[in-house]
């Protein structure tokens, strides 16, 4: 890599605090059904959140279900799909406490994908914070503090039985099962935040060894950074990101032995990673000064990537695979509009708008390629005032309406 980034270099802010910033934009990542006909995604307000349906042969959007309750600081429902397809699963606080000391109670919860009433999978009093579905989905691991430090548990789905698997003074977060459903692969972080060990062990728990390492890597929030290992059954490796380059890219550790490179090397940050469902490809985002972009890599032919969507403003994020392979949604959004779901095809890379929730469907800027790559969504002067609107994930307490600080900016209301 050239030229690694040095704290005076950095316009006066740590490089910790640079790595800490996160895009208005985007939300969480749209949810496939195994069949391929639908995408499930969630609609939050104040009063409730609901988790809706969209219908890719006629673009009809379903409600499934509507539920209230909240989530810590900083926190994700974390939605996701049975391989089967017949529940959901999310991360919720059905009580919602306004005391900060004890709202932090996160529980599994199952949705029915035909809808009606959902099932609470867990009841550990703790904050679970990440969790994952096995592949038969008769398990899901999860992480949860029960016991002060993060561990890793089971829970079993018919009978929801709990079992620890992890104990000791260590972190042990963002469990992964393995595609043969014999392992689980996990994250153990240090009390610094900053050293990561990516850990195995048999389903049960014995067998508990490391297989791959990243220090001097600042996590805030407990491995949320750093998220889920990512492991390929097709290729034998796990993938994680370091920004032991200097920028935060995405390395492949070998599983069997201690063969370590970068998957594809770039001066830009990389984020929101997903592995195709053959593990051949990965798909990923970078932001280079500010400029996000969607991008897919053969893992065996990781010389050059795929650009599949590049726009000239706004956000992209939080990719998710088509069961197929074969497209890839996203949410983006620009600092005028909020994000909505769209999809772009890996082969052609023809892009679609999938939802219109914010009532932008005359206005959103389109990725499309029948469209100008300059649509006009306000007046040239006004255009040139507005900025994409960057916050500091770590330093505010408060949630800022992109929205309302655009709004602001175009009636000359605010001040750099």
């Amino acid at each position: 890599m050239n030229n690694p980034r040095n704290e005076e270099d950095l316009g006066g802010f740590t490089l910790s605090q640079l790595l800490a910033l996160k895009p208005t934009g985007g939300g969480e990542a749209p949810v496939w059904h195994p069949n391929g006909d639908k995408i499930f995604f969630q609609n939050k307000s104040k009063e409730k959140n609901s988790i809706l349906s969209i219908n890719l042969n006629n673009g009809e959007i379903q409600k499934i279900s509507d539920y209230k309750g909240g989530l810590p600081f900083l926190g994700l429902s974390m939605l996701t799909c049975s391989s089967n397809g017949n529940w959901l699963a999310y991360l919720n606080n059905s009580k919602n406490f306004k005391d900060r000391k004890i709202s932090n109670r996160n529980e599994i919860w199952l949705q029915p994908t035909s809808g009606g009433k959902a099932i609470q999978l867990t009841r550990t009093n703790s904050n679970i914070n990440a969790y994952a579905w096995s592949k038969d989905d008769q398990t899901i691991a999860f992480s949860t503090n029960l016991f002060g430090f993060y561990d890793i548990f089971t829970v079993r789905i018919p009978d929801h039985k709990i079992t620890r698997l992890t104990d000791g003074e260590f972190y042990h977060v963002y469990p992964t099962i393995s595609h043969d459903c014999e392992k689980i692969y996990f994250v153990q972080l240090d009390e610094t935040w900053t050293n990561h060990t990516i850990m195995v062990m048999n389903l049960d728990g014995s067998d508990m060894h490391p297989v791959a390492y990243d220090n001097d890597f600042f996590d805030y929030h407990y491995g949320k950074s750093f998220g889920f290992p990512l492991v390929s059954h097709s290729t034998n490796s796990i993938i994680f990101p370091s920004n032991r380059s200097g920028w935060i890219n995405y390395w492949r550790k070998s599983i069997h032995d201690e063969d370590l490179k970068i998957v594809y090397s770039e001066e830009s940050n990389q984020t929101d990673a997903q592995l195709s469902p053959d593990g051949f490809k990965l798909a990923f985002v970078s932001n280079t000064n500010g400029t996000t972009g969607l991008s897919v890599i053969n893992l065996n032919k990781s010389k050059s990537k795929k650009e599949l969507v590049v726009p000239k403003i706004g956000t992209i994020s939080a990719p998710s695979w088509s069961p197929d392979g074969n497209k890839i949604a996203y949410n983006y959004g620009t600092p005028t509009f909020p994000s909505e779901i769209w999809s772009v095809e890996i082969a052609s890379g023809a892009k679609q708008q999938l939802t219109f929730l914010n009532d932008s469907s005359k206005l959103t800027p389109s990725l499309s390629e029948k469209s100008s790559a300059t649509t006009t969504i306000c007046s040239p002067q006004q255009r040139r005032s507005i900025r994409p609107v960057y916050l500091p994930s770590i330093t505010s307490s408060r949630e800022h309406s992109v929205c309302s600080i655009s709004n602001r900016l175009l009636k000359g209301s605010a001040t750099n």
